[in-house]
């Protein structure tokens, strides 16, 4: 790690590096924990075997991800895949989510087992995390950790966190210019109007009908309920909502530089066998689409957007390099965007429109709220909503969480004096 970050008192920096294995050596994390009021050397400095446990709880946790996932493209998609063949019979549907339950334990034990009581003795309430490696494919706020007396709970059950991608890109976030305004910028290209009960089950990825991605019956009324949220907290009187035809590729680029917070509730796709910069792009409508190396070459400057927001699927992931992730992400830091809000994983549509717009609200409900703060609150409330529908699983929230400037506020430059 190079240089370290300015931290409230309520802060820690946790900062990983994955070293190169070779032949069949998967290699080594070196751990970083900086708290506030460090002397410039780190409390926690440890070079961590992968045999520790780490590579083991990522292999236990794709592999149940995986599961849960073709299970949900069951349900998406039920004329080519049979649910109950898929997802199995409820005891079945038990023991898959205990399985991912486990992974998540043991991959919360092995990264912050040596560290949790440094953080609890600190008094920390946020964790800016930076990964390495494959580690940028981990659901940090996932991760089962033990309290006190030893009853596990999610990571983001006690602590608020967010991602960043070293220390050089979080000063420079933090200390881009303030802005006044909060123009909200929101486009559903595949919503629909028809979101009665029984509307079919819907993943944001590119589960097709012909050549045409599928319709997203709950993104018409996340954008409407967000665009709803600033106007009744006052930020924008008079957001731009841009549904079905209206919300094309070309349309976008005109707008984005004009919006301080752009929201997208869309398909993502990733094309195999590209160039890694083409690999990831965000499907609009009229079959245009925009991949990621159109926002590092083709958009001028966003010096004024606050947050972009891809709630579509996958794009979150990133394909590593090295210590470098290209993705959407990045691309987004170096175009201006202080923050990026995307998932890792194929999220379903209803479950994630109604995180989405949790979101907005907590964050928009007072003058000094923080995104970080926001995330944690809107988990905690979609969990509560969604438990007996039992879609508190982590399948549907665990894959987001805010990328970049955690401080950020909406529209309070006070913030930024």
């Amino acid at each position: 790690m190079t240089g370290l970050p300015s931290l409230r008192p309520d802060e820690a920096y946790l900062d990983f590096l994955v070293t190169v294995g070779r032949g069949h050596d998967p290699g080594e994390w070196l751990r970083s924990l900086v708290l506030p009021g460090d002397d410039g050397s780190c409390l926690d400095c440890t070079l961590v075997p992968a045999s520790d446990g780490i590579a083991a709880g990522f292999q236990a946790w794709s592999i149940a991800l995986g599961s849960w996932s073709r299970a949900m493209r069951a349900l998406a998609d039920p004329d080519r895949y049979d649910p109950q063949a898929v997802h199995g019979a409820p005891d079945q549907q038990e023991r898959s989510r205990n399985r991912a339950l486990g992974a998540l334990q043991d991959l919360g034990t092995a990264i912050f087992g040596p560290v949790l009581d440094r953080l609890r003795e600190a008094g920390v309430r946020r964790l800016i995390v930076s990964p390495d490696g494959t580690l940028h494919r981990v659901p940090w706020g996932a991760l089962r950790i033990p309290d006190r007396d030893g009853t596990l709970h999610f990571l983001i059950e006690e602590f608020e966190i967010h991602l960043v991608p070293n220390v050089a890109r979080l000063e420079d976030l933090r200390a881009r210019p303030a802005v006044a305004s909060a123009r909200l910028l929101a486009a559903a290209p595949f919503g629909t109007i028809d979101t009665r009960p029984g509307t079919p089950f819907r993943l944001r990825d590119t589960v097709r009908v012909g050549t045409a991605p599928v319709d997203l019956p709950a993104t018409r009324t996340e954008i409407e309920a967000i665009g709803a949220a600033f106007r009744s907290s006052e930020r924008d009187a008079d957001p731009l909502l841009l549904h079905r035809d209206a919300a094309t590729a070309e349309a976008m680029r005109t707008q984005f530089t004009h919006a301080q917070v752009i929201h997208l509730a869309t398909h993502g796709e990733e094309i195999p066998h590209v160039e890694v910069l083409r690999r990831f792009q965000i499907l609009f409508a009229n079959a245009t689409a925009i991949p990621v190396r159109d926002i590092l070459t083709d958009l001028p400057q966003m010096d004024e957007t606050l947050a972009v927001v891809l709630s579509a699927c996958r794009l979150g992931d990133a394909v590593v390099k090295g210590a470098d992730a290209a993705g959407f992400a990045e691309a987004f830091f170096r175009a201006g965007a202080r923050l990026v809000l995307a998932p890792l994983w194929a999220v379903a549509d209803g479950p994630t429109a109604d995180l989405m717009v949790g979101w907005y609200r907590h964050w928009l409900a007072g003058e000094g709220t923080e995104a970080a703060t926001a995330w944690q609150q809107a988990v905690s409330t979609f969990r509560t909503t969604h438990r007996e529908k039992a879609e508190d699983h982590p399948f549907y929230w665990g894959g987001f969480l805010p990328n970049g400037d955690g401080r950020l506020q909406i529209g309070n430059p006070a913030a930024y004096a």
